[in-house]
Formats: C-alpha cells, structure tokens, sequence
C-alpha cells in the first residue's frame, strides 16, 4: 500500500518518508526539475475537517467519482523507491519477548515511470493521497490487497 518512500534530491541527499510521521510529506514531480512537497494525508488524531483519514486512494473509488469533491490534482511523485511491509507480524527468534514487528521490503521504481498520487483540495487546503490499485500477483506474498500506481 506504500507505507514510506525514498527520494533523493538533486544534491544527493536522501529523504525517507514514512506516512506515520504526522509531518510527513511527498515531494511531487512539477517538471523541470521543480519539486513541491505536499503533505501526506491526514491522520486520525488531526483536527482537519473535510479531510479523508489515511493516505491513499484507491483506484476504483477514483474512477467512481468519489473524490470529485476534492477537486482532485492529479501528479506524479518525485521518489525512486516505495515501502511495503509484510501483512503478517513476524518475532524476532532472539528476542521472543519483543513485540512482534512486520518486516519492511523496499522497492525501486524504474527510471521513467513514477507513482500516481492525487492532491485533494479542501478550503484552500490541500493533502497528497498516494493512488493504489491491486497487488500484482507476483507480490501476493505480502499480503495487502493494494499497491501504488505506477505510471
């Protein structure tokens, strides 16, 4: 579903973004080089009327018309590489006192496509929703029902 995404600025310097940072944002390709970051969503705990929790849209809900209300932008995002952890929560065999954590699997996207996102807009402001689709059957062994769009 994309829980995080690494992007590297033209100086090199490398920015991960993971959605539960509450500050977190996406860098959003605006051609010639030109990168805006837009904030990533909204979390359950913000007072952000308007705003749908969580930080993607699916596909099928776009396609209904569902967002129409948000005037949706739809953009391509800056990142090289999107994060998905596993579905299932794994122990830690040397510590099996530890919460159990959902291993992370990093994903390159190759050079020339892009993830599709759409900026929804609300009373001047704005959020960035990453675009899912289903789960290439290739990666069912991750079990999550969506995957990032790629363009």
């Amino acid at each position: 579903m994309c829980g995080g995404a690494k992007y590297v600025d033209p100086t090199k310097k490398e920015w991960k973004i993971y959605f539960p940072y509450e500050k977190a944002a996406m860098p959003v390709d605006r051609g010639d080089g030109q990168v805006e970051w837009v904030r990533w969503g909204k979390r359950s705990e913000e007072n952000l009327p308007g705003f749908l929790n969580g930080g993607w849209a699916r596909q099928k809900t776009i396609e209904s018309g569902w967002w129409d209300k948000y005037q949706p932008e739809f953009v391509s995002l800056a990142v090289q590489a999107f994060m998905e952890k596993e579905g299932n929560p794994t122990t830690d065999p040397e510590h099996p006192n530890r919460k159990p954590t959902r291993k992370s699997h990093w994903f390159d996207i190759e050079p020339g496509k892009a993830i599709e996102a759409l900026i929804a807009h609300v009373e001047g402001d704005k959020r960035l929703y990453v675009v899912t689709v289903p789960t290439p059957a290739e990666y069912a062994w991750l079990e999550h029902d969506r995957w990032p769009k790629i363009v």
